[in-house]
C-alpha cells in the first residue's frame, strides 16, 4: 500500500510470473480492495514484463524497471 499525504492510497502487489500470476494478484487486490471501507485511488500489479498498460478492468499492470526511486 501506498498513502499519499492527502490520505488517498493505492494498492500494489508485485508478482513477477506470467499472466497466470498477474490474474491472481489482480483477484487478491480486488478482493482486499472490497472488503475495505475507504477504497484505495488505484490497484497496480508490478511484474518484470516489458511494457506498462491499464487492463479492461481499470487495474495497472507495471513492469519494475518503469519505477523510478
Amino acid at each position: 500500500m501506498i498513502v499519499y499525504n492527502d490520505g488517498n492510497f493505492g494498492l500494489i502487489e508485485i508478482k513477477l510470473g506470467d499472466d497466470e500470476d498477474i490474474n491472481l494478484a489482480v483477484q487478491n487486490l480486488k478482493r482486499i480492495s472490497d472488503d475495505m471501507l475507504e477504497k484505495p485511488s488505484y490497484l497496480m500489479v508490478i511484474t518484470k514484463n516489458s511494457y506498462a498498460y491499464q487492463r479492461e478492468d481499470g487495474v495497472y499492470v507495471v513492469p519494475l524497471g518503469n519505477l523510478k526511486p
